[in-house]
């Protein structure tokens, strides 16, 4: 795990979280999206159920000024009626022959009616014969201008006879205003126009969300890196690398793979401090956290354990590699050199080894390596020892 760099912490951080998965922008954004085409859809529909509910409405009032006793009250130029895509109106015109009898007018109208009645698609319900038969008897026999409700979906049928200048009854309009059925929410949403408009508004809605999802996602994810990282060194903190340790313990069980750790302890931090100072102490910390990188590759696990002792994870190692690698290490430590305010001092490392064993967990592992560690500074330091 190359250091300083937050992107490689992103397993660590999503190790042992379940359910962060719910916090990937790819998955808010679908939420997103989905909830507006939902929310939009529900719009829609309800928008045009009361569109249909005011029409009906509008034709009930002219079907009860039906039922007045002065029919003629009704006249279609002075009614007004909000045509949409609810509302239908069809007319037609039926011409009499001259010096038609009332009886063959009625059966021609009555004709005519029954077909126009019987015509638009997905009509339901019959006419009812009996007022059917009134209106026509009452508009060819006594010139009266009809109104008759055909059905229980809000229908009006109005006749309305045609006169010459001598008073003939020469021709009957017929017009017929209808809604259609109530809408189902399939109908409603259904139109091309609307699901462009719903899908425009769930895309722009998926954009924004996406964006701040992405946004946040890179703000939290800055944040467990900070948390994560020490600063100085740009190794793990502890805790992250003990976690990051029992992930690893977890799967080299799982593939049946090796598994080492290395303890590094800068010797005689104190005197350098001293020596040249703080910025030289911290100079001295960064180059052992490089040295260890190095040793381990960009993939290796650096972990800043305490003060001046490191933490390395040799996944895939087995003791005498992982030895040679805690050399490697030590010599490379040894050989180079810090420089602060003109002064220059070298420092050393001392190193303890532990390879994973049945029975070990992160800290058991750990405090083995330390043990060992312990025991190289404890002798003549600038060493590397191996846990039993």
């Amino acid at each position: 795990m190359a250091l300083q760099d937050p992107k490689t912490f992103g397993a660590l951080v999503r190790r042992g979280k379940a359910v962060d998965w719910l916090l990937h922008p790819t998955l808010t954004t679908m939420m997103a999206a989905v909830l507006a085409v939902v929310i939009g859809s529900a719009a829609v529909y309800f928008e045009a159920l009361a569109s249909w509910s005011s029409e009906a409405q509008q034709i009930a009032l002219l079907v009860q000024s039906a039922h007045m006793e002065d029919p003629r009250g009704l006249r279609a130029d002075t009614q007004t009626l909000k045509l949409s895509r609810y509302v239908v109106v069809r007319s037609t015109l039926v011409v009499n022959t001259p010096a038609q009898d009332p009886d063959t007018c009625a059966a021609r109208l009555a004709e005519r009616l029954g077909s126009l009645l019987d015509g638009p698609p997905g009509s339901v319900n019959e006419p009812s014969p009996l007022a059917d038969v009134e209106a026509v008897v009452g508009v060819c026999g006594r010139g009266e201008t009809a109104t008759h409700v055909a059905t229980d979906i809000p229908r009006l049928v109005i006749l309305r006879p045609h006169f010459d200048a001598g008073g003939h009854h020469v021709a009957t309009e017929i017009t017929i205003v209808e809604t259609s059925p109530r809408p189902t929410i399939l109908e409603a949403v259904g139109r091309p126009s609307v699901i462009v408009a719903i899908l425009g508004v769930a895309l722009c809605v998926a954009l924004v969300v996406w964006y701040w999802s992405r946004t946040t996602h890179r703000r939290m994810a800055d944040l467990w890196a900070a948390a994560a990282v020490d600063g100085l060194s740009g190794a793990l903190r502890h805790e992250a690398f003990v976690a990051w340790l029992s992930g690893a313990i977890a799967e080299a069980r799982r593939s049946a793979a090796p598994l080492a750790v290395l303890a590094v302890d800068i010797d005689n931090l104190k005197a350098l401090n001293d020596s040249l100072g703080h910025a030289g102490g911290d100079a001295a910390i960064r180059l052992v956290a490089t040295a260890i990188q190095q040793a381990l590759g960009p993939d290796g696990v650096v972990g800043r354990l305490g003060g001046d002792e490191f933490g390395a994870l040799l996944v895939g190692e087995r003791l005498d590699k992982a030895t040679a690698t805690a050399e490697t290490i030590r010599r490379a430590i040894e050989a180079a050199s810090i420089t602060n305010h003109g002064k220059t001092a070298g420092t050393t490392v001392s190193i303890g080894v532990a390879a994973l064993k049945a029975g070990d967990d992160a800290a058991t592992l750990v405090q083995r390596a330390d043990g060992a560690l312990y025991d190289a500074k404890g002798t003549s330091r600038n060493r590397v020892i191996t846990a039993p």
